[in-house]
């Protein structure tokens, strides 16, 4: 086992020494990029476009599985602010933690910050938008000061400020 850090997570997790963590940061196509990372596994890597068509990608979760391991990459567009990068980067590790079969680390965050929230009970989309808004939470801003992205982004702004324990609240 290996240790890893996700930065917009704020999360150190520990993966087979068979799965490869990429950050590629920010990138001027998502499509140039993806087509860059199919050439190199020689192979075509899970397209989320064909998953959620029309959806308005501002990042990206690759995975290539072959007999050397998992190899799991994650590159985003530039967003215009601060915060809305750290919560499309933080988006987009919480798709590589699912595919790094790692939710339960988030799970943990989630849990000791408060949230009854369980990441297994909501579709991919949602779980990881939910780790966008954790991202803001565990920097120790307030949910209020920020606006979702759209429709799913809504929903798990929804899921985090309902599930908060009373105790928690401020």
């Amino acid at each position: 086992m290996k240790n890893l850090r996700l930065a917009a997570l704020n999360l150190d997790i520990f993966v087979p020494d068979s799965t490869f963590y990429f950050d590629d940061g920010y990138v001027e196509s998502l499509d140039v990029h993806t087509s860059f990372l199919d050439w190199k596994h020689k192979t075509c890597g899970k397209d989320e476009s064909q998953i959620n068509p029309g959806y308005n990608y501002i990042g990206r979760t690759s995975l290539y599985v072959n007999p050397s391991g998992r190899f799991v990459y994650v590159y985003y567009l530039r967003c215009n602010d601060a915060w809305s990068d750290m919560r499309n980067r933080a988006h987009e590790e919480t798709h590589a933690l699912d595919n790094m079969d790692g939710l339960e680390f988030l799970q943990r965050k989630l849990d000791e910050y408060g949230f009854d929230v369980n990441l297994h009970d909501h579709d991919d989309e949602t779980r990881a938008c939910i780790g966008g808004w954790f991202s803001y939470i565990s920097c120790g801003w307030h949910l209020e000061e920020h606006r979702p992205f759209n429709d799913i982004d809504k929903r798990a702004f929804r899921l985090l400020k309902e599930s908060q324990n009373d105790s928690d609240r401020s």
